[in-house]
């Protein structure tokens, strides 16, 4: 039984079978893993540069039609009548292009960045006018696209970079139009209507990837088993091959000098011995 086992791993088409499959297995578990990144990826740039061009002319109307009254509102902070057309609008917005959140961002005199008003504001009551931006899911990141969008150096974009879970976060900068002053920046959350991009048609692409791995490992088992028994089988064969040229290998014969002087009797007269 022993010998079976050991004749079956050190089968050459066992070796080729197992290779083979391990191989193939690797290439489809590599797959499985790089698909999801790539719907991913898709995702969000999908939806940010959605997000961008849904921003883009709302802050440039926010900055053409009200900058003196949003000048006032960034100097003093107060809310009034403006300020509530303010959150109206960006209401609005937000219903339309079904953003999760939308708020404006701006550097206050401590040159710490606050929130200006929010489409959620007297809905919201978590939201005061004048918090601060850095909270909860907002990271370093996030703080280093709006400060480079205030100091003019930027133009609108979004994070590649899922936050709280779903979304995708949009950056639009409030420029006015005669000075090109940046005045502050109107930022979006727009949420994914799918996250598992590992579900491919019904299908758990992780799953996969793991079986399709554990094939690998068992057919490089295999193949390396097959392999140590064909180099055990290929060293016995080649040491009774030359056990066996030993004995039937025929003596070598080796001719010796020869010592024995033959004397030609030169000297010798025949007549002597009549």
């Amino acid at each position: 039984m022993t010998e079976r086992i050991q004749a079956f791993f050190a089968s050459k088409k066992t070796q080729a079978l197992s290779l083979t499959l391990g191989l193939l297995s690797m290439l489809l578990a590599l797959l499985c893993f790089l698909v999801p990144l790539s719907r991913e990826k898709w995702a969000v740039e999908s939806l940010g540069e959605t997000s961008v061009h849904q921003l883009s002319p709302l802050a440039m109307s926010m900055t053409h039609y009200e900058p003196q009254r949003l000048r006032y509102m960034l100097a003093t902070g107060t809310t009034g009548p403006t300020y509530d057309k303010l959150t109206e609008l960006l209401a609005q917005a937000k219903k339309a292009y079904g953003f999760s959140r939308l708020y404006l961002v701006y550097q206050d005199e401590n040159n710490e960045l606050v929130c200006l008003a929010d489409a959620d504001y007297g809905t919201d009551e978590e939201f005061v006018p004048g918090q601060s931006y850095e909270q909860g899911y907002i990271d370093k990141a996030c703080v280093r696209q709006v400060e480079l969008l205030l100091s003019g150096r930027g133009k609108e974009n979004f994070l590649t970079s899922i936050y709280n879970g779903d979304l995708v976060l949009s950056f639009a900068p409030l420029t006015e139009d005669e000075s090109r002053e940046v005045l502050a920046v109107l930022c979006a959350e727009a949420p994914l209507r799918y996250t598992n991009f590992s579900q491919f048609h019904g299908v758990e692409l992780s799953h996969v990837a793991e079986l399709l791995s554990a094939v690998f490992i068992v057919c490089f088992v295999c193949f390396f088993i097959g392999r140590s028994f064909s180099s055990s089988e290929t060293g016995k064969n080649s040491k009774n091959d030359k056990n066996n040229s030993r004995i039937f290998q025929k003596p070598t014969v080796t001719q010796q000098e020869n010592n024995i002087y033959i004397d030609p009797l030169d000297d010798v007269d025949p007549n002597d011995y009549l």
